[in-house]
Formats: structure tokens, sequence, C-alpha cells
């Protein structure tokens, strides 16, 4: 290996020579302007000793080294950006490099030399004003942009941004030579890259000269069409492009390069309004984007001479035919021409916005041109005779006067709508001389404080024709359109209450004022839609109405504080009252949404008329009264749903929510109506646990109201009435879990010690109160933090550990379990409480001999001793063996989370458990049946307990472990097998293992793994029992299938293997899940080695014809796509 050069010449001869390879050159040019770099930046050498020997290759006649020379400087100079150079220095090197740019040999090196000076920032040096005028000067001259190669062209737009941006000052005098070169230099760009550039610089020096007699007005013309040329933007970038620009930010630079100036806008709007004619929906739609963009930014006065135009050319996109078309509107260009109309009517009302505070002496808000353009159009006329069926006389057909009274009000409503939220002032002029005439056209009221004018030519409009149906289906319509106003009113208010905050000096709210006046007949209005019933129609703008007069922002509402009572009181009446589902989802989702604007407006103080106030007191009195579960459902429904996003419900329905359980306690003691007390307790304590408590994520501020919530738990499973009714015990316990898990340790500890004092107390107890203790006791243990105290421990293992293996409910024995396997998973490694009862021998405890020797059979057992029936673990019948099955699972779950070794005495009692299992009938099957799924337990996740959020202690990579640890016995167990049924539960337990076990710890053991997958898919294909192990195992197989690194170089030698179970699958008739899961896999077999996969190709299309043949069309759609693949694989090669 060569050695590197140390001298300075050595340095630069290892830069500039020309006798290495392209590749070497770059290298050695980097690593030598690194080093010199180095040596100035440590003071070493300074720019002026490098320039002097420099001094040779920069003035040299050989054209390379020149060129390479220079090229060094710059790079040196790039890296010396943040470090002082003397002033002297700076200009002499300004001074070299604006005469180099004259050199076009040198011409990289200059341009880079150049920019790195011009970037300088003040702390390190700056070029002077008269310096880089003489640079720009130069750079005008001697660079002809568009004949270099496209770095190059990027350095010289890079120069000019530089100029323009960081020494505006230094070039503003060149003028006209200014913007002449920046046309010259951008002119035919075709580059992406170069083109962003090319159309910021234009942007910079439209912002440089903005005078309207100034440079760039002087040649505008010439200026914009060079840009314009590039409109609409028709780019396609290549995938493996490495610049990562899109056709939308070439486009979005077009579009701030058109709005830069109102200079521009003679030109532009002319242009824009052009385009919007042709045929390619892709130009019109950049059109209306573009045209709503320059409006805004060119003003009202620059756009005076155009409004006529852009008015009649946005109401042809808006407004249909005189006639009914068949061809429907493009929803997409109406949407970009509405906002685009917006922006008009803004920037003609932006004078009289700014003088809004000016409202409380004048009382009256002027339209500005566009505004008054449109309301003087005939639109309003057009509609009001719309709605009043005036085409009769035109000899319409009814059904066609209908279509075209629809597409009239759609049309008209859209304009107006956005025209009234595109300002405040804009509001103000559409409510005030549109507003009273719609309403009263559709038949409503007429305000009493109307102007003498609108009051006379609303009555001469309230003639109707004389059907019926018609004038009904002329109220929905016109209804519509005064919603889109009220709306867009609505959706203004909340614009500016984002922007000026709360308070009422920021925000006048005089622009709401006909609004206002009209909002006793708006409610009326609205509320007249539900309540008569014309239509389904009808009935949804009435709650669409009534929730935009009621979600105002506080501080700018129309509405009074009467008025928005009355409307809360309207949404509860029907909510709780006999509607259908579809409109009572309707009134949900409006009210959620006024409450959300009310947590957001900040109208939560309790003196304020809001769903706080209003609703919740209602609906909390109607649970109260509710008599059954059926009465109580819609009212906790609509809680539940305002406690999802109001945090301040939650304590107060939470309380409320807690008397009402205590009501229930009292009417059960007393025997009145039993089943329908139980059956409300039900539907509230499940409201409280899924809909009300997730929420509640931090209870430190309402203790209280959380304690007297898990007193009332206690109450209830102490009431002997509620013994009749399961479901009130599992519903409490979901309560409990649920509560407890948010608590701190303190109150944990203070909640169970009280549960353990109710358990003790055996005295005050019957058999079935103790069980329902019980269950209740050990959802608050498993829900309890490892810190919390849990009082008497030995007793209360030893009680929950007879209640696990016992013959009562399911639900009892269940939650036992999960709690015995929580208290030694929580459990302290040294403790001396309770005696010096430390884990060690808990664990022994709960997994002694007694207990295993009688839930595995004694010809299985390696001791045969006889059980003693004195033992404190008696479990004879089936049903208590299932149960301690499960038992001794959940507490293997605990111990492997926390990686203690008791696990593989559970593990061992599983697997001889899997190897009894000789028939599908009887004891050793439902055995079996049991430690299959217990080593699910132990691996699969669980929501009720043994996991983060009830605070478990869980060790990383436990599940890898676990699985580890099982695979060799039970591979080893199947193969030593001789009976087929014996197998079959050991693929069952394995399944349930692979089941609960991440794909990749299967792809890292994936050699002895897929094997098993595969015996399991043959296995267990048949009964219909098995179909959730069936797809967990498919599952485990794409991951293999996709996985290209660890998991198809392990397929890949069993793909005929693969295939032949997964055609016996897609005609698996028990589930549908499993059928379509199946054929993913097929498809995805065809990523295997083709040479292995083509064989079968024509036995798997003939096999697919039967799927495609499936009662269920998403089994229909997957084979589909798989018959396409497995089609396909024939063009593939080799």
């Amino acid at each position: 290996m060569m050695a590197q050069p140390s001298t300075l010449e050595s340095l630069i001869e290892s830069f500039v020579t020309t006798e290495k390879s392209p590749a070497e050159q770059a290298r050695a040019q980097a690593s030598s302007a690194k080093a010199i770099s180095k040596r100035i930046l440590h003071g070493e050498l300074t720019i002026q000793s490098l320039v002097l020997t420099l001094g040779a290759y920069l003035t040299t006649t050989d054209n390379i080294v020149r060129h390479r020379g220079t090229l060094l400087l710059s790079d040196i100079l790039a890296d010396l950006s943040g470090k002082r150079l003397e002033d002297t220095a700076i200009k002499s090197l300004t001074n070299f490099y604006s005469a180099r740019l004259g050199d076009w040999h040198c011409l990289q090196g200059a341009v880079l030399g150049s920019l790195s000076l011009l970037r300088r920032r003040s702390n390190a040096g700056t070029v002077e004003v008269e310096d880089a005028r003489e640079v720009a000067k130069s750079a005008l001259t001697n660079l002809h942009v568009q004949a270099l190669a496209r770095k190059d062209r990027m350095l010289c737009l890079e120069l000019f941004e530089c100029l323009l941006e960081k020494h505006a000052g230094a070039v503003t005098p060149l003028k006209d030579d200014l913007v002449f070169g920046v046309v010259a230099a951008v002119e035919e760009e075709k580059d992406p890259r170069c083109l962003l550039l090319a159309f910021r610089i234009t942007r910079l020096l439209a912002k440089l000269y903005p005078d309207p007699e100034g440079p760039v007005a002087s040649c505008a013309e010439e200026l914009f069409d060079v840009v314009s040329r590039y409109f609409p933007i028709s780019f396609n970038p290549r995938p493996d492009s490495p610049d990562d620009i899109t056709r939308e930010d070439l486009a979005n630079s077009l579009k701030a390069t058109f709005a830069c100036t109102p200079i521009f806008a003679p030109y532009c709007i002319p242009l824009l309004l052009e385009k919007l004619s042709s045929s390619l929906r892709r130009a019109k739609l950049d059109a209306l984007n573009y045209l709503g963009h320059c409006g805004l930014a060119y003003g009202a006065k620059a756009l005076k001479e155009y409004t006529v135009a852009v008015w009649d050319a946005l109401k042809a996109e808006l407004l249909p035919p005189s006639m009914p078309s068949e061809e429907p509107q493009d929803v997409e260009i109406v949407k970009e021409a509405l906002s685009c109309l917006r922006s008009w009517v803004l920037a003609s009302q932006i004078e009289n916005d700014s003088s809004l505070l000016s409202m409380r002496d004048s009382g009256i808000m002027k339209a500005g041109d566009f505004l008054q353009l449109i309301l003087q159009d005939g639109l309003v006329e057009d509609l009001v005779t719309c709605l009043k069926n005036d085409t009769v006389s035109r000899g319409h057909t009814q059904s066609l006067m209908k279509d075209r009274a629809i597409q009239q009000a759609e049309g008209a409503g859209h304009i107006l709508a956005e025209s009234a939220q595109a300002s405040p002032s804009s509001c103000f002029v559409v409510c005030r001389q549109v507003l009273n005439r719609l309403m009263t056209a559709t038949g409503l009221s007429i305000v009493s404080n109307a102007t003498p004018e609108i009051v006379a030519a609303a009555a001469s409009e309230a003639q109707a024709g004389t059907n019926p149906n018609l004038d009904n289906f002329k109220s929905v319509i016109g209804l519509g359109v005064v919603l889109q106003i009220v709306i867009a009113a609505r959706n203004l208010a909340e614009k500016c209450f984002q922007e000026r905050g709360q308070s009422l000096a920021m925000t006048p709210k005089e622009w709401l004022d006909p609004l206002q006046e009209q909002a006793e007949n708006l409610l009326t209005a609205f509320h007249k839609a539900i309540t008569d019933e014309l239509s389904r129609d009808s009935a949804v703008l009435g709650v669409s109405g009534l929730q935009a007069l009621a979600s105002f922002p506080a501080s700018l509402s129309p509405v009074s504080s009467d008025q928005l009572r009355r409307i809360l009181l309207i949404f509860k009446d029907l909510l709780i009252g006999d509607i259908n589902q579809e409109l009572l989802d309707i009134v949900l989702i409006a009210l959620e949404n006024i409450n959300n604007v009310e947590e957001r407006s900040g109208a939560v103080d309790e003196g304020n008329v809001g769903v706080l106030t209003v609703v919740v007191p209602d609906l909390l009195g109607a649970v109260r009264e509710a008599k059954s579960g059926t009465e109580v459902g819609k009212p906790l429904r609509v809680l539940a749903k305002i406690c999802g996003s109001r945090s301040g419900a939650r304590p107060l329905v939470i309380k409320n929510l807690t008397e009402s359980i205590h009501l229930g306690i009292s009417r059960a003691n007393v025997r009145e109506d039993v089943d329908d007390v139980s059956t409300k307790l039900v539907g509230v304590l499940r409201c409280i646990s899924e809909d009300i408590l997730p929420w509640c994520d931090d209870l430190s501020a309402n203790q209280s109201v959380m304690t007297e919530l898990t007193t009332e738990i206690w109450a209830v499973v102490s009431t002997q009435a509620f013994r009749c009714n399961q479901s009130v015990l599992e519903w409490s316990s979901k309560v409990m879990r649920v509560a407890v898990v948010k608590f701190d340790a303190s109150a944990q500890s203070r909640i169970l010690q009280h549960g353990a004092q109710l358990l003790f107390d055996t005295t005050r107890h019957h058999e079935e109160e103790m069980d329902w203790t019980i269950a209740l006791v050990a959802s608050v243990i498993v829900s309890v933090r490892a810190t919390a105290v849990v009082p008497n421990k030995q007793s209360l293992l030893t009680m929950m550990m007879r209640a696990a293996q016992s013959d009562k409910a399911f639900l009892i024995t269940e939650t036992a379990a999960q709690a015995v396997a929580s208290m030694l998973n929580k459990w302290a490694v040294s403790t001396d409480e309770d005696g010096g009862f430390t884990l060690e021998k808990a664990v022994h405890m709960v997994l002694d001999e007694d207990f295993l020797s009688q839930i595995v059979p004694k010809s299985r057992l390696e001791s045969s001793a006889e059980i003693d029936k004195g033992k404190d673990f008696p479990c004879k019948s089936v049903r208590q063996k299932v149960s301690g099955v499960r038992a001794a699972a959940w507490i293997g779950k605990g111990l492997a989370m926390r990686g203690h070794s008791g696990v593989s005495v559970v593990a061992s009692v599983l697997l001889k458990l899997l190897l009894s299992g000789t028939s599908e009938e009887g004891e050793e099957s439902s055995l079996a049946t049991a430690a299959a799924e217990g080593l699910g337990i132990i691996l699969k996740e669980s929501d009720v307990c043994l996991n983060k959020t009830h605070h478990a202690v869980v060790r990383p990579l436990f599940k890898q472990r676990f699985f580890s640890s099982m695979l060799l016995p039970l591979l080893e167990a199947v193969r030593s097998s001789s009976e087929t049924q014996t197998k079959l539960w050991l693929y069952r337990g394995i399944g349930h293992l692979i089941s609960g076990t991440p794909h990749v710890a299967l792809l890292a053991d994936g050699a002895k793994v897929f094997p098993v997958i595969l015996g399991t898919l043959s296995f267990l294909c048949s009964d219909r029992s098995d179909s959730d192990i069936l797809l967990s195992t498919l599952l485990a197989l794409s991951s293999f299938l996709v996985d290209e690194n660890q998991g198809r170089p392990v397929v890949g030698e069993h793909v005929s293997s693969i295939v032949k179970r997964l055609l016996i699958l897609i005609q698996y008739q028990h589930s549908v899940i499993v059928r379509e899961t199946a054929l993913q896999c097929l498809g995805a077999v065809v990523g295997l080695p083709y040479n292995r996969v083509y064989p079968l190709r024509r036995e798997v299309l003939k096999a697919l014809s039967a799927a495609l043949d499936d009662k269920k069309r998403v089994v229909r759609k997957e084979a589909v796509r798989c018959r396409q693949a497995w089609t396909m694989i024939s063009t593939k090669k080799t």
C-alpha cells in the first residue's frame, strides 16, 4: 500500500495529478483537500500561504491543472466556512473568483469558490457589498447557464439564489441586467432539481423589485412567459430516482412563483382561465388551484378587472346546466372550484375584515366586488324560484323538476356556503341578504326585527305551489341550503376562535348578528324537520342543523343559553325516546361533536350551559329511574360516548352510577323485581368497566369516587338476591379488575385488606357467598402492583388454590387460578412477611406431589404411592381435575414470566397428560384437552391478568425460552409414540404452543420447527374443534413463506408437502378464515424455487377450481388471486 502524502506540496500534487484512474483520483482529491483543511483549522497553515503555494497551479496554461488547482482551493474554502478569515484574504479571494468566472475551463471551481465565500456568516467574515456586486456582474456576463451540464447548471443557479437571498443589497442596483440575466439563466430548463431552484430565483427576483414600475414590471411578460411554459406540470419521477422530487413539489413551487407578485396578474389570470377549458382533467384541477392561490396573493386591486371572467368560469363548473344532464359533475373539480371561489371572496373582503371592529358603530358590512357580483348575478333569485316550483310553467314534468331543483339547490347552496365561510364580513353579508329570503321560500317564519324590504320580499316569495308533496320536497332541499350556510358560519367561527383565542376583545362576534337574529327560527325549523318526519333526509338535516347551532365556540355562539339548553334537551329526548337505530346513531355523533367543541373551546365551567350541565344530569336521572336493563341501555350508551372525550364528566358519571348500584342493592334486598334489577345492574357494570374506566388513566384526583365504587362492588357480591344471576358476578369482577389496576399500591393494599377481611370472616358467609367473595378478591389480586401488601399470604394462597381446583363455576375456578399465578409472579424474592413464607415455599405448596398426583393418572406417575384422601387438595371428579390442570397452567405462566424454574414441573405434568390421551372421549380426553390448552395459556397473551397492564413481572424472552425447552421433549414424544390418537393430542399441544410463540423464535429454529408445523396441519385438518389451532399454524407457515432470509431456505425442501396440505385446507368446511388463509399461503408458495413449484402447477390449478365456487365471497376473491399467481409462474425463469 502506498504511503499517504504528508507535505503541502505533495498533497497539492496528489489532488491535481492526471495520472490516476477516475476512481483513484476522486479518493485522492477528497483525502488531500481534507488534510489541507485540517491543517488550516488547526492553525498549522494559513489561507494566504496556501494561495502562495498554489500560485503556479492557479496560473498555469495547462487547462486541466488550472481547473483542479482552482477546485482544490474551492473545496478547502467550503471546509473553512466556520473559520474566521481576515477581511483582506476574503477580498482577494472574492476578486480572484470574480475574474475566474470568465475562465470556462475553471468554471466549476470558480462557482464553488464564489458560493463558499458568499455563504459565509458574519462571525466568520463576509464578502463586502462591492465585491459581491462584482461577482454578480461577472456571473451575469460570463455564465451561459443553459449551455452547461446539469451539475454545473445547478451550481450556477445556486449562485444566483445566494446573491438574491443573502446579498440583495449588493445586486439591487443591477436592475434590468439582473432581471434579464436571470431570465436567460432559467429559460428552457428541464431538470426538476434545477427547476425548483429556477422557480425560487424568480420569486426572489420579484421580491427584490416589487415596484409596479420597477425592473421586474418592465419585463414581467418575458419573465412570466419563461415560467408559464411549465404549466401544467407534467412530471413522472422514475422509481430509481435518488432525488425524491415529486410532481407535487414542482407544482407547489410553480404555484408559489405564479403568485409571488401581483405584477404577474395580467398574464397569469388569463392563462389560468384559458386552461379551465382544457379537456385534461389534471390541467383543469391545477388551474383552479392556482387561480385560488393567486387570487389571495394578488389582492383585490389587482383582481378587480378579472372578477367577471373568473365568476363566469367558476359558475360554469359549479352550477348544473339548465336541463338535467346524464353526466355527473366531477366531485374533485367541484371541490377545487369551491376552494377557488372562497379564496376570491376572501381576497375581495380583506379590506372589510380589517375594519371588523368598526361594525359595532356602523352595524353593517359591505360586500366586496366579487361577493357583490355573486349576489347580483341572479343566483339567489333562481334558487328562490326553484324552491317555489316556478318551473311548472315551462313545461317540465314533475320528476324533471325535482331533479333540477336538487341540482340547483346543491350548486347554489355550495356557492353561498363557501362565500359565507370565506371571511367574517362575507358571512355577515350572506346571512343578512340571503338567509331570510331562503328561510321564507322554504316555508319558515320571518324574523320580527328584519328590515321592511326583506319582510316585503319574503312575503311575496311565500306564495307556494298547490301540490303538497312538492311543498314538502321544497322544504327539505331548501332547509339543506340553509343548513349549508349555518355550517359554513360555524366552521368560520371555529377558525376565528383557533386563530384569535377565547378573548371576546380579540374575537368580535357582531358579524354573526344576522345568524343570531334567525337563531330562534332556525332552531324551530330544524326541530320541526325531525318531528314532522317528512322523510329520512329531513330528520338527518334537522339533527345536523341543531348540531351546527350548538357547536359554535362558546365565545362566538349565535344562540343564547336558553336556546342551547333547548337544543341539548331535544337531543336528550331523542336519545332516550323511541327512534330508529340509524337516527339514533346520527344523534349520538351530533352530541359527541358538540361535547368535543365544548371541551376544545373551554366551555367546561359548572355554570355554563352545555352537555355536562344539561344532558349528563338528565341521563343519569334516567339511569336511576330505569326499572330494567332495556330502559337503561340508551342512556348508558350516551354517557359512555360523553365520557370517552370529556375527562370532566367521568368522576360525575362514575359517582352517579355508583349511586345507581347502591339503589339496585337496596331494591334487591327487599326482593323488588330482582330479575329486572339484576339486568339493569349488569348494564351499569358493563358500561363502567368497558366504556368509562378504560379512559381514566389517572385516578389520583378522583380517589374518593373510585373508593366508593369499589365499596359498592363488595356490597353487590354480598347481596344474596343477585346469586341467581352469574352475570352480576362476572361484571362485578371486571369492574374491580379495571378499577383496582389504576390505583397506587397503598390504595390497592387497603382494598385487598378489606376483601381479605370479608373472606376470612367465614362465620358470616354461606358457601355461595363465600364463592362470590373469593372471585372478587381474586379479581383484586390479579390487578394489584407487586409492591402492594397482600395480607396473610399463606392462608389466602391456600384458599385460592382450593377454589381453583374445585367443581365450582368456571368463572370462580379460573379467576382463583389466575390469582394464584399472579401472587407467585409478583412475590418478592426475599421477604420476612407471614413468618418467613417465602416464594420457594409458596411454589412448593401449590405444586406439591399431592396436588399433581390428583390431576395425572396414577399409571403415569413416577411414584406409585396412593393418594391420601385426607390431604388439603381433594380432587376427584373430572371437572375438578380439569380445573386443576388449568390452575397448573396458569401457575406455570406466572412462574415462566418471572423466570422461575418451577415452570418445568408444570411442563412435565402437561406433557404426561398429553401422552395419556388415548381416545377422544372420557376422562383422559378431557385432561389431554386441558393440557393442550394449558400450553397455550402459558405462552399466549392474556387480556385479564399477567400482563403489563396488570403489573405483572415479565422477564424478556420468556416465551422463547419456554418454547425451546418444550420443543425437544414434544418432538421426542411424537417420534416415540406409536398410537395415532396420542400423536393427535401431542400435535394439538404443539399447535397451542406454536400459536403463542413469536414467529421470530420459530424462524430461528426453523429446521426443527417446520416439520412439526407440517405435521400439525396434517393431523388437525378434519376436526371442527381444531380450527383455531389450524389458523395459528397457518399464520406460522406464512411467516416461513414470506421470510427470505430464514424462512424460505427451510421451506424450499418441502414444497410438495406444503402444497399437499394446503390443497386439503382450502376445502376445510368448518372455518372460512382457515380456507382464506390457506389460499393466501398457497399464493405465497409461488415465491419458492421455480424448479420445485412449477411441476405442481397443474395440480394446484385443478384444485383451485373448487375454491372458485366457494359459497363465501372472501374465499372466492382469494382463490382468484391465488389462481392468477399460479397461472403467471409459467412466464418466470429459473
